[in-house]
């Protein structure tokens, strides 16, 4: 091991125990305190066995008056190691993993929270990220504190075993460690393997998760089904499962026979030794109190050393993934701005540019363009003109690559984001079906007004969301949590009430009617266009007909903005939208 791989590993090891005893700093402490107990266990039997055998010898010959006192000593021992043990796993043990766990899961969140949206659209950083959520999954924070407080149980246990052995012959001390010491070399070489497969697997299990998620998710069952397309998928994700399994059994199946090897030198290691007692008794170097205590300390020699040797080869892998985590926590986060009183006037595009990463072409390619305060914007385009990239930009999602986005004359990350989002209200295609209440689903945009239910039921009354579950504001919605299942519209007039209940000045609308039908959609559009009148809209839309009632559109190809007006301006030239709202025109007609 490299000098830089141990100080990693010691690095990671001390932000495991600080993130432990600061989360459970009882919980964590005790466990140390009982370990150090539990370590001096087998010295305790093996010294209290010795005098029990040797002062039965003496009985024989009605010498010996302290038979009873040793054989109490010993029971009471075992009494004291099991209501220890016990109480440790109910308080100690369940205390650190449960805790650890939930603020290790809450860290990871709230890392994710504050990453820049475009980590999201790396498949190196997302990969970073599955080995992080694998550490929390597996709990292996809490595994290595509580593996290597069990170092300490094996350390205090060969130290104190082994200071009575040798005192009867040191020659005792070698014959025990050198049987065990192949498990040393083999854990540490299979570890680190391991480790190295278990790298290269991350993106085969992200793409094995993906496949088991499209085979057991309801949504896509019912597409499966009609395409007769389930065993297709089911092979796809056989397969995956299999290369995986494959390669981890070829590296199990390898370490086995390796530590089968180990076992014979270790059952070597332990007749060498047996032989050597035989012969010290039979010169009567030993007494038979230390002959039968030598049969039970060269076992537990052999076998805390063998535990502290296979733990120690394990720690290298363990340690790896725990520090995919740690890194992934230390990732760079978004910078904040520090402008606060924020009260748009006017948001400039100014000769922006922006790729997605790996891409080999820009999704945004020198747009520019200016929002003012209360027009009501439309963005068309072709799938793939890049209408939702520049969305996601104006969300501040995205950082511009070249060129700079500014809010009333000043670089938007000036402005702190809190305050920039305070103005914002998003309705976006790709919504959420929140599994909470009709209350939250709608409330959850402005949460410190879900009291008021009246705004509401107002709300939903806009956008035809009347009758039952939607009469019962605290009933559930969604199935997955026992509530009330909803259509794909009635989820997306949720969303739209959502936005909608968030009074702000800037409204940012993606496609937000496109699963409703012809009839709803003019109907919620034209309450929409009437609620936010006297506020600023910016809305992608592949219904052109919308965008008569807007001030200005924008039409976008290949990341340019290709033309810009009103739809009056726009129809009295050619060009795309010319062309676009003629066709659509011509589809209704037929």
């Amino acid at each position: 091991m490299s000098v830089g791989t141990k100080t990693s590993l010691w690095s990671n090891l001390k932000r495991v125990y600080a993130m432990v005893l600061s989360t459970s700093t009882g919980a964590g402490v005790l466990s140390l305190a009982y370990h150090w107990i539990e370590g001096l266990f087998p010295a305790f039997i093996t010294w209290s066995t010795i005098h029990i055998v040797d002062e039965a010898e003496k009985m024989i010959t009605g010498a010996s008056h302290h038979l009873w006192f040793w054989c109490a000593c010993m029971l009471s021992g075992y009494i004291v190691k099991e209501l220890g043990l016990n109480l440790y796993s109910l308080f100690v043990n369940a205390s650190v993993y449960e805790k650890v766990m939930n603020v290790a899961r809450l860290k990871l969140y709230e890392k994710s929270a504050r990453l820049p949206y475009i980590t999201f659209e790396d498949a190196r950083m997302m990969d970073k990220r599955q080995r992080a959520k694998e550490c929390v999954d597996q709990e292996k924070i809490s595994q290595i504190f509580v593996n290597t407080s069990q170092f300490i149980i094996n350390i205090i246990s060969i130290i104190s075993i082994v200071g009575i052995l040798s005192s009867y012959h040191i020659l005792f001390l070698p014959i025990s460690l050198i049987s065990v010491a192949p498990y040393l070399i083999v854990r540490l070489l299979r570890g680190k393997e391991f480790d190295q497969i278990r790298k290269k697997q991350v993106g085969q299990e992200r793409r094995k998760e993906y496949m088991w998620k499209v085979l057991s998710e309801k949504e896509t069952q019912r597409e499966l089904r009609v395409y007769n397309a389930q065993t297709y998928m089911q092979k796809k994700w056989q397969k995956n499962m299999m290369e995986v399994q494959e390669e981890t059994q070829k590296h199990q199946r390898k370490e086995t026979w390796q530590l089968l090897g180990c076992d014979g030198l270790n059952l070597l290691g332990y007749g060498v030794s047996m032989g050597m007692a035989v012969w010290l008794i039979l010169q009567g170097e030993i007494s038979a109190g230390a002959f039968s205590a030598c049969a039970m300390a060269f076992l537990n020699v052999q076998n805390q050393v063998k535990n502290f040797l296979v733990d120690l080869g394990s720690l290298p892998g363990d340690i790896y993934l725990v520090s995919d985590y740690f890194d992934y926590l230390e990732l760079p986060e978004e910078e904040d701005g520090r402008e606060r009183a924020l009260k748009p006037e006017e948001i400039l595009f100014d000769r922006v540019c922006f790729s997605y990463p790996q891409a080999k072409e820009r999704a945004l390619d020198n747009v520019s363009f200016r929002l003012r305060k209360g027009e009501k914007i439309a963005i068309v385009g072709e799938n793939g003109s890049g209408k939702t990239t520049l969305m996601k930009l104006l969300f501040r999602l995205y950082t511009p690559q070249e060129g700079k986005i500014t809010v009333n004359g000043k670089d938007l990350e000036e402005w702190e984001r809190k305050a920039y989002y305070g103005n914002l209200s998003v309705i976006q295609q790709q919504f959420v079906p929140y599994q909470l209440s009709v209350r939250e689903n709608v409330g959850i945009s402005d949460v410190k007004h879900l009291t008021e239910e009246e705004r509401i039921r107002q709300c939903l009354a806009q956008c035809a969301l009347q009758g039952s579950p939607f009469d019962e504001i605290d009933q559930r919605l969604g199935k997955r949590l026992g509530g009330r299942e909803l259509s794909y519209g009635q989820w997306q007039k949720v969303a739209i009430a959502r936005g909608i209940f968030k009074n702000a000045e800037w409204i940012l609308l993606d496609e937000p009617t496109s699963a409703l039908d012809p009839m709803t959609e003019a109907e919620i559009l034209h309450q929409f266009l009437n609620i936010v009148q006297d506020k600023t809209a910016v809305i992608i839309t592949h219904r052109i007909g919308l965008c008569t009632r807007m001030d200005r559109i924008l039409v976008m190809r290949d990341g340019r903005i290709i033309q810009e007006g009103s739809h009056q301006e726009l129809m009295a030239r050619e060009g795309e939208y010319r062309t676009m709202f003629l066709k659509q025109g011509e589809w209704y007609r037929e």
